[in-house]
């Protein structure tokens, strides 16, 4: 004799572990904002994998602005920026 049987089923979605960034920023005084929230770059950052918006700006130069893709899984990205000097 059968019996019904009840299936059930989960989806699973995973989430990457974060990755690092690291900047070499001249002047060395400029300052870095990730997703608008100002980021100690003294080492690497720990950041969440997917699209962060990066900022660096100092009062002298102009403002370089760009929307990076964060591999995750432990990898480790490299920014080099140089702000470009203020005209006029």
């Amino acid at each position: 004799m059968l019996t019904s049987v009840a299936i059930s089923w989960m989806e699973f979605q995973f989430t990457p572990l974060p990755g690092f960034m690291t900047f070499t920023i001249a002047p060395e005084d400029a300052h870095v904002d990730i997703n608008g929230v100002r980021a100690n770059i003294s080492g690497p950052l720990t950041l969440a994998a997917g699209l962060q918006a990066v900022t660096i700006a100092h009062p002298r130069y102009q403002t370089w602005q760009e929307t990076v893709n964060i591999m995750g899984k432990k990898n480790t990205s490299d920014a080099h920026g140089r702000p470009c000097p203020q005209l006029g």
